[in-house]
């Protein structure tokens, strides 16, 4: 499963990146969203950041009109 360019499989990924080598939170939640103690909750985390920019494509479709 792909979330906006992530890998999401049912693994955690096998590197370990600190929050330094992401440029937003969201990249970094997304990279470790399976490392337990790593994101709190980042299941939870992930679904929000596909809400906002699902409504944030849906504002712009809309503006456009």
């Amino acid at each position: 499963m792909n979330f906006f360019g992530f890998n999401v499989s049912g693994e955690p990924p096998t590197e370990y990146r600190p929050r330094e080598a992401f440029a937003t939170h969201e990249e970094f939640v997304r990279w470790n969203w399976r490392r337990p103690g790593v994101v709190a909750d980042g299941v939870t985390l992930v679904e929000l950041y596909d809400r906002i920019r699902a409504l944030e494509a849906r504002v712009q479709e809309l503006e456009g009109r």
